[in-house]
């Protein structure tokens, strides 16, 4: 009985020192966040010395780190902040490996929205993020998966500056008409589960997109689709969403750079 009555006291004292962690983890929490609003490093550094040396083993405190670091990361590079680099490598030594890398990958992904969203980035812009690559030490799947989407990103910039331009490809289906992208895409079908309504993977074909038409050819068939049908083109989830006349579900595509095919089917819309 009283090994019964040892054990539920010793965990009803987690419980109780766990939630006294907690809330001095907020507390801390809340005294970084405005610390970073207000750029005030020194006081930041102060603060961030104090959890170490106070709570050095305790991982709930350090939630506090976590907890901040997005905004941290928003605020020192979207704005000119004091001693960036030193409270970057402090928040590098006191998080945990997969927390840092996920808000890592977060805040990339966010500056790679930022990025496509500027209508004529310029080679600064570029660099920039370069920098920034540079600067957050990231591993490498998400180096090369920042590098692919850059690279796609610059693609489309390039599209904007220099215009639509024909590509050089002889076969009947391009024949007397000009052809704006060649490539394989994925065709996938509409689905419906418990009310949801998803696309699921089909098959692989090649896409063709002429001043006039859009030729998907897969294996045993060959679908022409008439820019004039196209009632509207949506992207969601890295996917391409066609609503087509006559067509009582949109045709999902997707593609290893669907970006620059949304691009370009904009484009040619506007010319046909």
């Amino acid at each position: 009985m009283k090994v019964v009555y040892f054990v539920g006291a010793f965990i009803l004292l987690g419980i109780i020192l766990s939630f006294y962690y907690k809330k001095i983890a907020a507390k801390y929490a809340a005294s970084i966040d405005k610390e970073i609003d207000s750029k005030n490093s020194e006081k930041l550094m102060e603060i961030f010395n104090e959890i170490v040396q106070k709570y050095k083993s305790n991982d709930l405190v350090k939630i506090a780190f976590e907890n901040t670091y997005y905004h941290f990361l928003n605020q020192a590079f979207f704005s000119d902040f004091p001693n960036k680099k030193e409270l970057l490598l402090f928040y590098e030594k006191n998080m945990k490996g997969a927390t840092l890398a996920s808000h890592k990958k977060n805040f990339i992904d966010r500056v790679l929205d930022t990025l496509s969203d500027i209508e004529h980035p310029t080679e600064d812009d570029f660099n920039y993020f370069n920098e920034i690559l540079l600067d957050l030490k990231v591993d490498a799947d998400t180096q090369n998966d920042a590098n692919k989407r850059l690279s796609i990103i610059k693609k489309i910039a390039d599209l904007r500056k220099n215009g639509l331009q024909p590509l050089e490809i002889h076969n009947p289906i391009t024949a007397k008409k000009d052809c704006f992208y060649y490539g394989n895409i994925d065709i996938l079908k509409n689905r419906q589960k418990n009310g949801q309504k998803f696309f699921e993977y089909d098959k692989t074909g090649e896409i063709y997109i002429l001043n006039d038409e859009i030729d998907i050819v897969v294996d045993g068939g060959h679908k022409k689709i008439k820019l004039s049908n196209i009632i509207s083109l949506d992207f969601e989830d890295e996917i391409l969403q066609l609503t087509i006349l006559n067509r009582s579900t949109p045709l999902g595509l997707s593609s290893k750079e669907p970006e620059y095919v949304l691009e370009i089917l904009n484009m040619v819309r506007k010319l046909s």
